[in-house]
Order: structure tokens, then C-alpha cells, then sequence
């Protein structure tokens, strides 16, 4: 942008000219030491067309004029006119103009007085004005003086209140946004005060010289202040400093707000400057004319005016602003011309108007053209015949556009039109302002009207553009929400295909929130945090994906937004995280978003495109169509490229395959669904999905979807409404909120028929829905009966008392409770027939099964032999437990023994394994997690001391007590299960042992591979020991030859196991400069520690790899041969085993590699792991 400037042929003012306001977009006012009043049209006469000299005494110092944005002063003026006969003003306007002078007078006349006698003289300060300013909501007058007073008058001249400043003059100050604020220089300080008499004002040293000009802008709420220290800064309103000019030659003279907030310009003594929004500098024009002394803004942003002490005047209008669409380029070459440029190729094309150009949109390839008078409406395909029609005193501030109809918007009326220029509808937005009426506050797409409240700063409407009615804020098609926070800014997603209409918006604390209004969701709005301390954010231009710019040169891309009402687990991997370092975050701006580029304009004007995976988009288009196969596809042709195209990486595999599965969730595709989550090693998810596609019931499928995303409120409210109340209950007994579960069965007994504990599943089809009412009620039990049972039977494995008043309570009033026995396998038959699976239940009774359980958004499977009454009780886990700690512990540090570990059918073995692996896991992160020598000593003996104190007192053990260890839950946990069981403990003080003496003390700690393998033995070996203890604890042979076997196997998989985590971690160890490659292996293969720290790939390196490599696998196999030998009839143990198939796979992926232990392929997780884990281990039991 810069400016084109145009003056008078000939100075009309005679003196110094110190004042300058607009009317309206064309008329403008200036005035001066010769006292005389200039009204100038600034688009059709470089003279003025009408001069009042001034019936007063003193000399004009400065002039306002109220708003017109909520006045309806006419603009369209005949441009061959040089008469001021045809400006009227509406009566009905009461614009007023406010003038202050040297004597400390200030009048009020309106733009139709003829200049004879002013009748409004108001005695407003001791010595004379300096500024007078009305407020954005034209209410009220301030006035400043050389008496260091700021005094608040009424529109009608009326004194409302003084501000005492102090003895220095009051050369500037500015209104807020709301009107409720004032901001005023005092020497070098700038004061933020509130016109509210109980709140405390905000004071801070601005600048090192005396502060001449301030204007606080109401669109975007910074603030700018010019200095006699040569520089202008930029501030928000609590003072934040946001921009520093470079420092002038001369002092600047004034600043102004463009009225839309996009730009602001400077003057100094013999320059005019224009600066964009961000402070970047766009123009500079270097005057003839001497002694620039105020400038100001048309209200339409287009033009501006500049007043100067030689008396001449200076009109300037913005050209050159550019708009892209496309391959396309619009750019305005003048008032009325328009220049479109085809950037492929060597197409140009000048458009004209009659009249002056306001407006200006570009976006989809149509361009939306606002003049005074009319709307043009441009195809990209056709810059000859534009669609066109009449403005009848609109004034328009705004053109939203989506893909079928654009909006003209101004502060009182929305109006709605098709690209044909075809007339919509009208929405009458009552609560707007003109601080609203922003790019980044209103959103279009084609179904919704989004905008901010313009009173209540924390509200957003929606406003549904399918209704037939016109819309208004009490109509039902309008939908409001109230955030916690002020809402800085908002996006509506733009994708024409999907029906999902979402809203994106940031708050004041810089948070972005994702909001869905879909549906029936509308009555009760919610929304979701994606990110905080953002900096900006905008949606794709054709799919849901939103990217949003942070700090530290960071964008992220979220692939699919929806995920947080589809399954909130995958948040984390539906994101993928772009740095560069040509990004600078401080102000700088998100510009466009499209196919597979997103550009950020930075704070220098300086325009950075990064290129986006164009599988993104792809996906979303295949989604969009419905092609799940081929999406999946597409998904497992990237995972085989991977390696072989540098643009696909890892995370964008990982990223779509997430991307993927959120999306077939949603649309309730569960067999693309199931295969998208094993990619992502989703176990869980896979199973569950599995039995949700077996219900046959679209309503249950609904509300166990709801269970998948973590809804456990809204799932529990459609069971009750859809009246399976006894679903409901369980669901909340399955999540121990048993206080719910007794408050349901209270609300809704009456209303239950009970449970029949005697006759066995009827004869049904499995495809008809039976009411639970109409189930047998032969000896039934009711709903407060079940819950007591479940809950006495919770306290007795648990091994407590009943602690809950309500509880005891009610024991004291029935005879006695139902066992909790005799009322499981109803309960599971009738769940079965509300869910419509009438099956043989007796399959999942009697036979082997796994089984899915949710505790607060959390999944854990189990696989187990026992009844379900085990199941609900034993294989909950609590999420504040040690138990819960611990599992979560090894699933995220040692995430294949985690998977094996799940696959253990002895719930008590099971903990048991975890608790070891956590422990373990503990150990190995002392030297990571401590920085001196010293330190790690002492986190070694406090787990020594803590093993001695739990074997010291395991007699006298309650889990009850306080004196357990309930802010270290792994010794918790480790004391509750060495309580439970008669484990060594040799082997734990081994493992402490040989980790503080072998490990911590040398970065090359192994001379030979025997030590190495001893140390494996000791570290990995030692827990299966452990495990093999808990084994025979419980197993009727207790053969010494069974024992042997056990430890055999034991100890040739805690070697490989433990050679093999060796390998694996040779690149993250050289990171801190540590190899534990032996030195013998070294020598042998003429090599060293370096070649490893290096990272070095050569002949030596893969030779000294292969040897030890080697030595894992014949470890394994041999562990592999004992395993197999033992009977059949022991599954139990063999499960424990099965972390060797993790370790199989990861040796014959080095040996495919060639035994390069930097191979990418290597550090990718295997999604088929989970399911050869479970393959295996059918054949264990």
C-alpha cells in the first residue's frame, strides 16, 4: 500500500491550519489561525466548497467531529457540484462538531450551520484547549487543557466530571473502544483511566520526552503514542509494549488509526508515513510544504488528510492495496480503478466505476466491489459483465464471503446476497458495535453467521442461515454462547462438504477453543481448549483443518479438530508441529491457508509460504466422498514409502492413520474404524469398536460411541431417557461412583421390574429389542439390592469396611444383602438383551475372553478365566491408585513389556509384573533424572532403605494405614505386593545393586561381553526370578525340576532382553556421551566408543553390532526351546515369557538392516506387535 497524495492549486487557508476532522467518507473540515472554517470534498474538488469565517475572538487548537458510524449523514454528494446546498444531514442524527480554542472555550455546531452566531459557547477551562475529542459512542466530550485539567462534558454541554492531572498541560488523549476509558499523556507518562469513580487508573512511564499525540484505535484496541523523543510506540490497553518506531529526524507531529484498524500513519515536520497494523512501514513520503501538523482518517479507511502550518492542506488516498484469490491478484490503482492480474500468465485487466471505491473482498475466485452507491460482484472466469445493484443508504463496513453469498455488514443490519447479486435476507444484529465490526469477529460460511456480542465481550451468535424468518437476537434460530474470557477473534471452518459446523476462537488469554454447533449440541453448547498462547489461527480453505501459529517458530496443523468430541485420546497424535526459523511470532499473522500452502506474513511485511502435506488435504476429500477404502490405501502406501520419499515423515503417517480413525469413528464406519486404530497400536480401541459392531441397536451404538469419547454424563443421560436404567446404574458401578449408582437406584426403582435371579435367558431373537420391564420377575431383586450387592462384594475383595453414611445407612434398614454371585450372570443376560446380542453367554462366561473397561477417558484390557464378578471388581483399576501409577509408568517408559504384560491371565501375577516393571523402570531413570554423582547415591539408597523397611515390617502390613507410601506409589504398590507374597528379597537388592555400582559409576563401564551379560542377568534376569517366585506361589507344583526350568528360561531371556535394550539404546545414550559396548567386542571388530557417540555407520561398527547382537539370539532361542518344553498345562508361565517376542522381532529387523543400529526403520513402533502378542499367547493357555 502507499499513498497518492493531491492538494489545492492554491493555498485557501492564510495562517497556521491546527485542525482537521471528517464528516463523512467525503467531506472534510479544517480550520486555522485565520480563523476560518473550510469544508472540503475530498473525492470530487481539490478546493473547498464552502468557507465560514468564525464569529470568534481566539484562535481554533483543535476540532472533532461525533462518529458516523451510527448516524446516517449522507455521503453521496454530486461530484460536478462545487455547492455545499446538497450535503443535509438527518435530523434525526444530531451530528454535532465540537471546537476548542485558545481562551479555553469550546463550541458545538452542526455540519448545516450557517456560520452567523455560534449559539453552543461553552466555559470549559482557565487557559486554552488543546484537544477535544467525542467518544466512539458519540455520548460524550473530553476536553484537555493547558491547566492540566481533563474535563468529561454531555453531548449538550453539560460538566460531568474533572479529572485532575496535575500542572503539566494536557497535549493529548483518546477514548477507549467501549467509551468507558480515557488515555492521556502527562509529560512522559501515559495514564489509562477509567471514567468508573471505584477503579484504579494504569500509569507507566511511555517515553523519554514529552508526549504530543495519542489515539486509541476502536477496531483492534491498540494504542498509538508519538513522542518529542522521535519515536512512536504501540500499546495495549493495560500498557503492554507492542512496537517501536525506528527513531525520525524530527519529532513526529501526530499519529492516526485508519477507522478499520488495518494501518496507521505518522507525520513529522516534512514526512508522511504508512505503517500496516504490526508497525511494519509500507510508505514514505518525503513534502515540499513544511510543518505537517495533524492528520486524519476518512472513515471509510481510504483517505487521508493532513493539515500543515504553512496553511496548505494535503488529501492522500490508499492505492495499491492487494487482494489474492487463486492465481489471481486484485490491487486498486486509484479512487475509482481497479488492476486484476492473472499470475500464470501475462492477463491484465483495469476495471473502472463512476463512483469512489469503499469496499474491497476477494476470496474464492469472486471479487465483491462496494462503491457510495453501488455493489459489483465479479466471476474470475468473467471481468467484463459483473453482476451489479443499488445501495440504498447502506453503509458499509464489512464484506464477509463464503462460497455461495457474501454479507455486507454495518452496525445495525447484516444483509445477505448471492454472487448474482440476488438479495437473501436481512439479519438486525441489535447488539452490535462498531468495535465489532472486524474480519477476525465475524465469520461466514455457508450455513452459519458467526459474531461477537458487541456489549458482552465474552459472547458469541450463531445465527442459522437456512432459516426462512429474518433473524434477530430473540430468535430461535439465533444461538448464543458465553465463554469465561473475552473473545479476541473467531473462525468458522469453511468446508462446503462436511456438515460439521465448527467454531474456532481465541481468547484473552491467548487460548484457542473449538466449538460445535451441530444438531441437536446446539441447545447446550460446549467448548473444547485445543492450545494455549497462541499468536493467531485460521482454517483450510476447502477442509476442517485448522493451524494455528505459537511460539518459538512453531505452527501446528490440526488434522481433524473433531477429534475432541470423537475421541479426545487422539488429540495428541492428530497434530503435527511445523518449525522454521524464518518465522517470527511477534505480530506476525496468519494470511491465507489454501490447497497445500500456508503463508504468514511477518511483522516486516515479509511473506513466508511452508508448504503442507498435500495428503492432508487428500485425506479430507476421500472423507468428504465417503471412499474409506481408499483411504486406508493411501494411509498403508504412505507407511511403504516412507522410507523411500523424503517428503513423507513418520509423524504424518502416524498423524493420518489418527486422522483416519477420528474420522471413520465419527461417521460410524467401525470396520475402517478398527483398522485405523491397530495402526496406531490402539488395542483397546480395536476390541471395543469389535463389540459396539455387534450391537444391533442404533441408539445403544450411539451412546457407547459417547463412552468411547469420554462422555460418561451424556451417555448416562441417553441410557436413562432411552429407559435402559439398568445400564445406566452398571455404568456408573463399573466407574465406582457409587454414590451415583445408589442415587439412581433410589430415583428409579419403582420404575424398574427387578432382576429375576432363577430363570435362565429365554429363547429370543437376538435381533428383537426386549424392555427390561418385561423381563421375568420371579424372585427378583430391585435396583438399591443390586448396587448394595455389588458394593459389599467391591469391600470384601478389597478387604475394607463400608465408610459411606448412605451405605450403612441402608444395611442397617434391609435384612439382609444378595449375593453378588447370585445376580452377575442375570446381569449379563439381560445387558445382553437390552444391547440386542442375545447370544450363548455361557461362551463369554465359561471360556477364555477379553475384556475392555473404562475409568475416566482411560482403557485397560484384561484377559481373564474367571467369572465377571472378578472382572468388575479385581481388574478395575482406580486412577488415583498405585496400581494405576504403576501400569501407567511401564506403558509409557517400557511400552512392549506393557503390552506383554497385559496378556498375563492372573489378575494378581499381573499386578504383581507391573509393579516390578515400574520399579525397575524407576531405577533406570535415576541417572537420567539427577545431575551429580552425589545425588543419584542418594536416590539409590532411599530405594535400598525402602525395600529394607517393607520387608521389616511385611508382617504388620495394612494397606489402610498412613504409614504406607502414598506419595511414592511404586512403593506402594511394591509394598502391597510383597505383603501379599513370600518374593526374594535377594533379587530386588540385586537389581539396586548392580545398577548403582555397574552403571552409574563409568560412561564405558564393561570390559568384556561376559560382564555385560552378567549385568543383563542382573538388571532383567532378576525380575523374571521374581515373577517365576509368584508363579510357584501359586501353582500346585512345586517341584524342585519345574523351579530349575523356570530359572533357566529366566535367565537366558534377562540376557538377551537385556543385550538387545543395549543395542536400542545406543542412540539415545550417545546423547549424553555413554556406550555400554563392551571393550573386548571393540577390539575385536577395530572399532570404538567413539564411532558409536558418532554415530558412525562402517564395516567395524555393524561387525562389533552383529557379535553382540549374536549373543542375544542365541540366548533367545535357547530361552525359546526351554519354554517350549515345559507342559502345557502351564499357561500362566509361559505368558510372563512373552516380552521374547518384541525382542525376536527387533533382531530380525537388525538383521535385515544389516546390523546398522541408526536405520530410521528401526525406532518405528511396530503396529503388529498387540496382535502377534495375542496370536501367541491363545497358544499359551
Amino acid at each position: 500500500m502507499k499513498f497518492q497524495l493531491y492538494s489545492a492549486t492554491k493555498q485557501n487557508h492564510t495562517g497556521f491550519v491546527s485542525c482537521v476532522c471528517w464528516l463523512n467518507n467525503e467531506l472534510v473540515v479544517t480550520c486555522g489561525d485565520d480563523r476560518k472554517l473550510l469544508i472540503w470534498n475530498a473525492s470530487a474538488h481539490p478546493e473547498p466548497i464552502r468557507t465560514i469565517q468564525l464569529p470568534i475572538e481566539s484562535y481554533p487548537t483543535s476540532i472533532d467531529s461525533m462518529s458516523t458510524v451510527n448516524t446516517n449523514v449522507s455521503s453521496s454528494i454530486d461530484s460536478s457540484s462545487s455547492s455545499f446546498s446538497n450535503f443535509k444531514s438527518d435530523p434525526q442524527s444530531n451530528q454535532l462538531i465540537a471546537l476548542g480554542v485558545s481562551n479555553g472555550q469550546f463550541y458545538l455546531f452542526s455540519p448545516n450551520w450557517n456560520g452567523n452566531r455560534m449559539e453552543k459557547a461553552f466555559d470549559a477551562h482557565a487557559d486554552a484547549i488543546i484537544v477535544i475529542r467525542w467518544s466512539n459512542d458519540n455520548t460524550t466530550l473530553a476536553t484537555g487543557g493547558e491547566d492540566g485539567l481533563i474535563k468529561i462534558w454531555s453531548r449538550s454541554g453539560m460538566l460531568r466530571s474533572t479529572i485532575t492531572v496535575g500542572t503539566l498541560p494536557i497535549y493529548a488523549l483518546a477514548w477507549s473502544p467501549d467509551s468507558n476509558s480515557l488515555v492521556y499523556g502527562n509529560g512522559n507518562q501515559m495514564i489509562v483511566k477509567s471514567l468508573s469513580p471505584q477503579s484504579k487508573s494504569i500509569e507507566w512511564i511511555a517515553h523519554d520526552g514529552l508526549i504530543v499525540n495519542l489515539h486509541w484505535s476502536p477496531l483492534n484496541g491498540h494504542i498509538l503514542s508519538a513522542s518529542e523523543d522521535f519515536r512512536v510506540k504501540m500499546w495495549d490497553g493495560t500498557g503492554r509494549l507492542l512496537f517501536v518506531s525506528v527513531a525520525n529526524t524530527t519529532a513526529p507531529s501526530s499519529v492516526s488509526w485508519s477507522a478499520d484498524g488495518d494501518c496507521f500513519a505518522i507525520s513529522t515536520f516534512n514526512t508522511i508515513k504508512l505503517h500496516d497494523s504490526s508497525g511494519a512501514c509500507l510508505f514514505v513520503e518525503k513534502l515540499a510544504s513544511e510543518g505537517i501538523h495533524s492528520v486524519a482518517w476518512s472513515p471509510d479507511s481510504n483517505q487521508l488528510c493532513c493539515v500543515c502550518a504553512s496553511g496548505q492542506v494535503i488529501f492522500s488516498y490508499v492505492v495499491e492495496k492487494t487482494f489474492e484469490s487463486g492465481v489471481w491478484r486484485v490491487m486498486n490503482t486509484s479512487r475509482r480503478s481497479i488492476k486484476v492480474t492473472n499470475c500464470t500468465n501475462d492477463f491484465a485487466e483495469v476495471l473502472d466505476f463512476r463512483d469512489s471505491i469503499n469496499r474491497i473482498s476477494f476470496a474464492y475466485e469472486r471479487l465483491v466491489i462496494v462503491t457510495t452507491s453501488q455493489c459489483f460482484i465479479y466471476q474470475s472466469n468473467n471481468w467484463t459483465t459483473p453482476h451489479q445493484f443499488e445501495l440504498k443508504n447502506i453503509d458499509v463496513w464489512l464484506i464477509k464471503q463464503s462460497q455461495k453469498h457474501f454479507l455486507l455488514m454495518n452496525t445495525t443490519n447484516a444483509n445477505l446476497y448471492s454472487y448474482d447479486g440476488r438479495f437473501i435476507r436481512m439479519f438486525k444484529l441489535s447488539n452490535m458495535r462498531l468495535e465489532c465490526i472486524r474480519s477476525n469477529l465475524v465469520s461466514l460460511n455457508n450455513k452459519t453467521l458467526a459474531y461477537k456480542d458487541g456489549i458482552n465481550a465474552q459472547t458469541i451468535h450463531f445465527i442459522d442461515l437456512d432459516s426462512s424468518k429474518s433473524a434477530t437476537q430473540r430468535d430461535k434460530n439465533v444461538i448464543s454462547y458465553r465463554h469465561v474470557l473475552p473473545v479476541l477473534a473467531l473462525k468458522m471452518s469453511t468446508d462446503e462438504k462436511s456438515k460439521d459446523q465448527i467454531c474456532a476462537f481465541m481468547d484473552k488469554n491467548s487460548d484457542l477453543y473449538i466449538l460445535s454447533i451441530n444438531g441437536h449440541q446446539r441447545t447446550n453448547l460446549k467448548a473444547f481448549k485445543l492450545s494455549s498462547m497462541i499468536f493467531d489461527f485460521i482454517w483450510h480453505s476447502e477442509a476442517n483443518v485448522l493451524v494455528s501459529l505459537h511460539d518459538n517458530h512453531n505452527v501446528t496443523l490440526w488434522l481433524y479438530p473433531n477429534v475432541v468430541f470423537t475421541d479426545s485420546s487422539l488429540i495428541a497424535e492428530v497434530l503435527l508441529n511445523i518449525s522454521s526459523d524464518q518465522l517470527t511470532t511477534s505480530n506476525s499473522r496468519i494470511e491465507d491457508f489454501s490447497q497445500s500452502q500456508l503463508t504468514i506474513k511477518r511483522a516486516d511485511n515479509v511473506r513466508i509460504h511452508i508448504p503442507v502435506n498435500p495428503f492432508v488435504v487428500l485425506l479430507h476429500n476421500l472423507k468428504s466422498d465417503g471412499r474409506w477404502q481408499e483411504a486406508v490405501k493411501m494411509c498403508n502406501f504412505l507407511d511403504k514409502t516412507i522410507s523411500e520419499v523424503d517428503s513423507i515423515d513418520r509423524n504424518v503417517c502416524k498423524a493420518l492413520w489418527a486422522t483416519l480413525a477420528a474420522m471413520t469413528l465419527d461417521a460410524k464406519e467401525f470396520a475402517t474404524a478398527e483398522v485405523a486404530y491397530a495402526a496406531i497400536n490402539k488395542l483397546d480401541k480395536v476390541l471395543y469398536l469389535n463389540r459396539i459392531k455387534s450391537l444391533t441397536i442404533p441408539e445403544v451404538v450411539s451412546i457407547e460411541l459417547e463412552l468411547v469419547s469420554g462422555n460418561v454424563m451424556e451417555a448416562e443421560h441417553y441410557f436413562i431417557q432411552k429407559g435402559y436404567i439398568l445400564r445406566a446404574v452398571m455404568l456408573n458401578l463399573e466407574l465406582f461412583q457409587w454414590k451415583r449408582a445408589m442415587e439412581l437406584a433410589e430415583k428409579y426403582n419403582a420404575k424398574f421390574g427387578g432382576i429375576n435371579i432363577e430363570s435362565e435367558r429365554h429363547n429370543t431373537n437376538s435381533n428383537d429389542l426386549i424392555e427390561e420391564n418385561d423381563l421375568p420377575r420371579d424372585n427378583n431383586i430391585s435396583l438399591i439390592h443390586l448396587v448394595l450387592a455389588c458394593r459389599q462384594n467391591y469391600l470384601k475383595n478389597k478387604r475394607k469396611s463400608e465408610n459411606l453414611k448412605e451405605f450403612q445407612a441402608l444395611l442397617n434398614e434391609i435384612d439382609h444383602v444378595i449375593e453378588w454371585s447370585d445376580v452377575e450372570k442375570r446381569i449379563v443376560i439381560m445387558l445382553s438383551w437390552i444391547n440386542g446380542m442375545c447370544r450363548n453367554v455361557h461362551n463369554t462366561y465359561h471360556g477364555r475372553t477379553q475384556n475392555i473397561y473404562m475409568c475416566v477417558g482411560q482403557w485397560q484390557v484384561a484377559s481373564t478365566k474367571t467369572s465377571p464378578s472378578t472382572l468388575k471388581t479385581n481388574n478395575y483399576i482406580r486412577t488415583d491408585s498405585s496400581e494405576y501409577h504403576c501400569l501407567q509408568i511401564v506403558k509409557k517408559f517400557d511400552y512392549e513389556n506393557y503390552l506383554a504384560s497385559l496378556f498375563i491371565p492372573s489378575n494378581e501375577i499381573r499386578r504383581t509384573a507391573f509393579a516390578l516393571r515400574a520399579f525397575n523402570v524407576d531405577l533406570s531413570q535415576i541417572r537420567d533424572l539427577t545431575k551429580t554423582d552425589n545425588l543419584a547415591q542418594i536416590r539409590f539408597q532411599f530405594w535400598s532403605d525402602i525395600i529394607d523397611d517393607i520387608y521389616k515390617n511385611k508382617n504388620h502390613f495394612d494397606e489402610s494405614s498412613d504409614k504406607t507410601y502414598k506419595n511414592f506409589p511404586v512403593a506402594a504398590e511394591l509394598q502391597i505386593i510383597l505383603s501379599k507374597s513370600n518374593l526374594s528379597k535377594h533379587w530386588l537388592r540385586k537389581v539396586i545393586n548392580i545398577r548403582r555400582e555397574t552403571v552409574y559409576l563409568q560412561e564405558f563401564p564393561f570390559q568384556t561381553l561376559e560382564e555385560l551379560e552378567k549385568y543383563c542377568e542382573s538388571c532383567f534376569g532378576s525380575i523374571y526370578y521374581l515373577l517365576n517366585e509368584k508363579i510357584i506361589e501359586n501353582s500346585t507344583d512345586k517341584s524342585a525340576g519345574y523351579r530349575i526350568s523356570l530359572d533357566h528360561v529366566a535367565s537366558h531371556l534377562g540376557k538377551a532382553q537385556g543385550l538387545t535394550n543395549i543395542l536400542r539404546g545406543v542412540k539415545h545414550n550417545a546423547i549424553s556421551r555413554r556406550c555400554y559396548i563392551p571393550n573386548d567386542v571393540l577390539i575385536n571388530s577395530n572399532c570404538t566408543h567413539e564411532d558409536f557417540l558418532r554415530g558412525n555407520v562402517n564395516e567395524s561398527v555393524c561387525n562389533a553390532v552383529f557379535e553382540v547382537a549374536t549373543n542375544a539370539n542365541n540366548h533367545l532361542k535357547h530361552s525359546i526351546k526351554l519354554l517350549n518344553d515345559l507342559k502345557g498345562t502351564h499357561g500362566v508361565e509361559k505368558c510372563i515369557y512373552l516380552p521374547y517376542i518384541p525382542i525376536k522381532t527387533y533382531l530380525e529387523s537388525l538383521e535385515k538392516a544389516n546390523f546398522n543400529l541408526f536405520d530410521e526403520k528401526l525406532y518405528r513402533k511396530n503396529g503388529y506387535l498387540p496382535w502377534k502378542l495375542w496370536w501367541r499367547s491363545k497358544f499359551f493357555k
